[in-house]
């Protein structure tokens, strides 16, 4: 079995739009104002993400990928 290394990120939403990626270390540590309407969760390759390649522009393809199957690096 491989064991595959991901990060949790939080995608903040303004009107359904999404406007920032943070780790949810940073989630976690924010201390100012809300100044998103929703936000959601999701766990993709580290890789991904050390490497730059989870950007504005394709986060929703990360979300549509990984957002309904949190588990999918257990399945490999």
């Amino acid at each position: 079995m491989l064991l595959h290394e991901t990060i949790k990120l939080n995608i903040k939403f303004v009107n359904g739009k999404p406007m920032g990626i943070w780790s949810f270390r940073e989630t976690l540590s924010y201390k100012g104002r809300v100044w998103w309407s929703e936000e959601k969760t999701i766990e993709v390759p580290t890789k991904d993400w050390v490497n730059e390649k989870v950007t504005m522009r394709n986060i929703e393809w990360y979300i549509q990928q990984y957002e309904d199957n949190p588990k999918w690096y257990r399945l490999m």
